[in-house]
């Protein structure tokens, strides 16, 4: 491994770290702020923001819902890109071209988020955690593996197999 995918690596290892373990409040409140406008816009569900905090109605009261720095979905980013940077044998290029992926791993989990939200407005609180704490996790990750390996198939560095 040269030393340029070295340094990257340990760039976005230590941009992990610092971010995930200081107060960053700027994306929770950039992902609080898209999950709203998404909410109000596509969903018809109109929650109030403050900070990184949604207010929406659910089960007859007013809940608040923290967008915490996990909600950001920047855990799968920075393995999507950990990995890209890892792999062996991919040209720089390609591997430049790959941070393209990277807003629709974010949207994605956005969606998570909202999918999660409209749930617990629809049905309960408690299924929308579970769906939220669970199976919207399990989505992320399978998406983020998914893009990974056609991008990887794209550009010819796996094949993948269509059988029936």
């Amino acid at each position: 491994m040269n030393i340029y995918r070295k340094t990257v690596i340990l760039l976005i290892f230590l941009s992990f770290v610092i971010l995930s373990y200081t107060e960053n409040e700027f994306l929770s409140e950039l992902t609080t702020q898209l999950v709203a406008a998404v909410l109000s816009y596509f969903v018809g569900i109109i929650p109030a923001t403050a900070g990184n905090i949604l207010f929406l109605k659910m089960d007859d009261q007013i809940v608040p819902i923290l967008i915490t720095f996990g909600c950001t979905g920047f855990m799968f980013i920075s393995v999507y890109t950990l990995i890209m940077f890892v792999m062996p044998g991919i040209s720089l290029k390609h591997r430049l071209i790959s941070l393209l992926v990277l807003p629709v791993i974010y949207l994605s989990n956005i969606a998570r988020v909202v999918v999660g939200i409209m749930l617990g407005v629809h049905t309960n609180i408690p299924l929308m955690v579970l769906f939220h704490d669970t199976v919207g996790q399990v989505f992320v990750f399978i998406f983020m593996t998914g893009m990974l390996l056609i991008f990887l198939n794209i550009f010819g560095y796996i094949k993948l197999r269509r059988s029936l």
